[in-house]
């Protein structure tokens, strides 16, 4: 499926075993059971437009969930988290690293997190650039 260029808050990207391929759409999730032996399954919702429901629909199971952060590389291409991203921050370092979000109970805010493990405030860049090339499942 074709990474969109238009993406609203909210949307999401999944990893489709069924398509081998990433979807693009509205998140939900299915939980089997309350207990020890609960699983939980998620999904994407592609949708014909944004009409919330009322157009043709398609649930794909996906693994690998990641929201947009409203945010877009150099060339206008909008990142969700856990896209992996080639960067350089002003001080000229090359990193490539994946998108990830930090919550504790008074920060939350999306950081780069390189191949070596080293955490990166998102500010700290010049630019940012996604390339389906360094993408996996």
């Amino acid at each position: 499926m074709d990474r969109p260029k238009f993406v609203p808050i909210g949307y999401c990207k999944g990893w489709s075993k069924e398509k081998n391929e990433w979807i693009y759409g509205w998140h939900w999730s299915h939980l089997t059971q309350a207990g020890k032996d609960s699983h939980m399954t998620h999904y994407i919702r592609i949708q014909k437009d944004y009409d919330f429901g009322l157009s043709y629909h398609k649930d794909y199971e996906v693994t690998n969930c990641g929201f947009y952060i409203n945010l877009m590389d150099k060339n206008g291409t909008p990142l969700f988290i856990g896209d992996k991203i080639f960067c350089q921050t002003y001080e000229g370092e090359r990193i490539i690293g994946k998108i990830r979000m930090i919550m504790s109970s008074s920060y939350n805010d999306v950081v780069i997190e390189s191949e070596e493990g080293r955490i990166f405030d998102r500010s700290k860049f010049a630019d940012l650039e996604y390339r389906e090339e360094l993408q996996n499942e």
